[in-house]
């Protein structure tokens, strides 16, 4: 009478990538679309993470120098928002606004 309604060791472990209902519903996408799915799958797996600290870098560098053209077109440090401040701060050290002549981040 004790019957198991569920036993988890006995049942193999579950694989998107090897599911049937799956497979068969991607077997009837359209060729353009298999192919779209082709490319973003490749997008995802090809990117380099251990290296994205250099490309974290170079965005960092992109930013202050948009923020450094609004500094030199009139804009005041209050003005920036705390993100843009940090952005400076990172890459010009905590008294960045003194390149610019002000006294404090509060100018």
């Amino acid at each position: 009478m004790s019957e198991k309604i569920l036993d988890l060791g006995e049942r193999d472990e579950y694989n998107l990538f090897t599911d049937k209902s799956i497979k068969a519903l991607y077997d009837e996408l359209p060729d353009e679309e298999k192919a779209t799915y082709k490319k973003q799958g490749e997008y995802m797996y090809n990117k380099d993470y251990a290296n994205m600290n250099n490309d974290l870098q170079s965005r960092l560098i992109e930013s202050a120098a948009y923020i450094v053209e609004g500094m030199k077109s009139g804009l005041r440090p209050s003005q920036l928002e705390e993100s843009e401040r940090e952005v400076m701060r990172t890459i010009y050290g905590p008294k960045w606004y003194e390149k610019y002549f002000f006294n404090a981040e509060t100018d």
